[in-house]
Order: structure tokens, then sequence, then C-alpha cells
């Protein structure tokens, strides 16, 4: 992108900065919504497990 070390600039204009935290942001909140929808899927799937197991054992809560 740049030929030498010297062409590229000390400082990074503040609309690519911008541009930068907004896809940032994005991208937290997009890994923080699948996270939850894996940790809950997986403990249900478990909850739902543990409930099957106790039913074909005859457990009545």
């Amino acid at each position: 992108m740049y030929e030498t070390e010297a062409d590229i600039p000390l400082f990074v204009a503040s609309g690519t900065m911008n541009r930068m935290h907004d896809r940032m942001r994005i991208l937290s909140t997009f890994l923080g919504i699948c996270g939850f929808f894996i940790l809950f899927y997986y403990h249900h799937r478990a909850n739902v497990d543990r409930v099957m197991r106790d039913r074909e054992n005859g457990v009545v809560v």
C-alpha cells in the first residue's frame, strides 16, 4: 500500500477511526449475541437431557 515506511502518515483521519469504532461495536455486539445463544442452547440441552433421564427413572417432581 505504501512504498516506503516514510510514506506512512503519523496520524489517522478521524473519519477512519470513527468507521473502525463502528465496525468494532458491530462486531462486539454480534459476538455477544452469538455467545448468549450458544450458552443458552447448551444449558437448555443439558436441562432437557436431565429431565428425560429423570423421567425414564421414574422421578416425579
